[in-house]
């Protein structure tokens, strides 16, 4: 909550200039090792590539409401157990996933065993390829 609340005027700025390119919401795969499960990155275009990647706990509901808003995104606090994503910007887009499986070669037993004992299940997450590049 303190990285948001610190670079909150930041994105704020960025928000009003129009350099926004992509606002999504993503959940890691749930676990009782980790506090909260959900994020939302931004990400700019600009003099460079600008992604500010947050936590996103209830108590910033209000919070990310009001600065979501400024670019006409509406947003509600969502939970997922499994990773996933949802665009929330740009509006063409929003509702889609933002991110999808890459594919992996076949694994020896060995590796499946080793994923399986560490609670890895092997899958790759990457930007979906049919996506506009930014």
């Amino acid at each position: 909550m303190e990285l948001f609340r610190q670079h909150r005027p930041e994105l704020e700025e960025m928000l009003r200039s129009g350099a926004i390119r992509y606002v999504v919401e993503w959940w890691e795969e749930d676990s009782l090792d980790i506090d909260e499960n959900a994020h939302i990155f931004f990400q700019f275009e600009g003099d460079g590539e600008f992604i500010w990647d947050f936590l996103t706990p209830r108590q910033l509901h209000d919070e990310l409401n009001d600065l979501l808003a400024i670019a006409g995104i509406t947003w509600e606090y969502g939970f997922e157990l499994h990773f996933g994503s949802n665009i929330l910007y740009p509006p063409d887009l929003a509702g889609q996933p933002y991110y999808e499986i890459s594919p992996q070669p076949p694994k020896k037993w060995w590796e499946q065993v080793f994923d399986y004992l560490t609670g890895n299940g092997g899958e790759q997450w990457v930007r979906r390829k049919d996506l506009p590049l930014p």
